[in-house]
């Protein structure tokens, strides 16, 4: 549903349609450039530039994506959950208003150029010496979970609140 947003395809010369080609199996369908993996497809790339949104709400059948195009959109203001899940986008490109989804920290490169906006190779917020990692309880890996996001996951062995509760196993 995601890739049939607003009418039309993937624009040539977009960067969705530069990555497209890169790939080995692909498929352009509507605004999403799909690859084949483990016969399935998923999105790797998604282009709702000059789409007239005036809201973006819900991206996540899109969370594979690697690059996302928002460009010459009307948008005002992007909610940091809907790149929830985001983990592997690694270029998005936005409406000059607008700024990257997590702040200019969970992106390496952020720049303004030709009326766009430009967040270049997500970082990690589990890498970073500031809080998040400190958030994570014992028994627990923090796991990135999209610009600016992480989620903390038990190890094995635990489980439950906080990954305090170890797992039982009969003998």
């Amino acid at each position: 549903q995601v890739c049939s947003l607003c009418v039309g395809t993937v624009g040539n010369g977009s960067a969705v349609w530069d990555l497209c080609y890169t790939k080995k199996s692909f498929v352009v369908k509507g605004r999403c450039c799909l690859q084949t993996q483990d016969e399935e497809n998923q999105i790797i790339g998604l282009d709702l530039k000059n789409c007239s949104l005036a809201e973006v709400d819900d991206l996540h059948e899109a969370y594979t994506a690697e690059v996302v195009d928002l460009s010459e959109n009307p948008l005002q203001n992007v909610s940091k959950l809907t790149f929830h899940g985001f983990t592997s986008m690694y270029f998005l490109v936005l409406p000059p208003v607008l700024e990257c989804p997590g702040g200019n920290e969970s992106w390496e490169i952020t720049e303004v150029s030709n009326s766009i906006r430009i967040c270049k190779r997500q970082k990690s917020a589990c890498n970073s010496t500031g809080e998040p990692a400190w958030l994570c309880p014992e028994n627990s890996l923090c796991q990135p979970d999209g610009p600016g996001m992480f989620q903390c996951i038990c190890v094995d062995g635990f489980h439950g609140y906080k990954c305090l509760r170890m797992v039982r196993t009969t003998p």
